[in-house]
């Protein structure tokens, strides 16, 4: 919680600033120490957090199993105006999909990538262990009602250093990266709604030829572009390189495999 409301938020001595530094921090525990919980804990802290005036909500957290109950606070939430970004889950070798509640539709679901050494974003590529997509819906007990979920962005979350914490990896380190860009574009433009919120990281994400669609469909967070309005010419599916190809087409596979969509 201390690292996810530092990325966000942050604004300490020694030249540390996140990304909205004057934006007031709700801390509401809904997991314990070692981070595990019970759902309704978490439903308990949104509706919280809508309750309170809220304006960004970052689930550093997600399930393997579908609630239908959290589905719908987040939901609540966002038809509240409360902007939610969620984590997309860091076991792709295991439970593969897109955790919940990620996977709902009324989330924005958040991958993981690294940072190059060199700075260069063209070089980024998704977090080995990050959830993908296309969600089949049938493994989650969800009964469909995940079925296409995908990660839907990207943004850096390994090996990431935010004081006063230090380094740590994870899609839940990347989802306060993109609630700090929500944070800090709501602040330029109080008026958006959620939904237009989504639409415009979503629009001027920066498509990434290492990262497939099935592991962050519109591609790397772009924060200035977002605020300036300023969408980048190509779209993902337009530019990844032939492995991240591949790795999309055994995805889709898979999860038709599984009884998900093909395509």
């Amino acid at each position: 919680g201390t690292r996810v409301g530092s990325a966000m938020a942050g604004d300490r001595a020694e030249g540390y600033r996140a990304y909205a530094p004057e934006a007031e921090v709700a801390g509401l525990k809904a997991l314990n120490d070692e981070g595990g919980g019970e759902t309704r804990n978490i439903i308990d802290a949104v509706d919280y957090a809508v309750e309170i005036g809220c304006d960004v909500v970052c689930l550093s957290l997600g399930s393997p199993k579908w609630s239908d109950a959290l589905a719908k606070a987040v939901e609540k939430a966002v038809d509240e105006g409360v902007y939610v970004v969620a984590a997309v889950g860091n076991s792709r070798t295991t439970t593969v999909w897109a955790a919940s509640p990620s996977s709902a539709d009324a989330a924005l679901g958040v991958q993981a990538t690294n940072v190059p050494v060199d700075g260069d974003r063209d070089d980024v590529k998704a977090a080995y262990y990050g959830n993908i997509g296309v969600h089949p819906g049938t493994v989650d007990l969800s009964g469909g009602e995940s079925r296409g979920a995908v990660p839907q962005i990207a943004a850096p979350g390994m090996e990431v250093s935010v004081e006063p914490v230090g380094p740590l990896s994870g899609t839940s380190m990347a989802a306060p990266q993109v609630g700090g860009a929500a944070a800090l574009l709501l602040a330029a433009e109080p008026t958006l709604e959620p939904d237009e919120v989504t639409e415009r990281l979503l629009k001027c994400a920066y498509p990434v030829e290492n990262i497939g669609v099935t592991e962050s469909e519109h591609g790397l967070l772009d924060v200035q572009a977002a605020i300036d309005d300023d969408p980048h010419d190509d779209d993902p599916e337009d530019v990844i390189s032939d492995e991240a190809g591949h790795r999309d087409n055994f995805n889709r596979a898979l999860s038709a495999v599984q009884g998900g969509l093909l395509g």
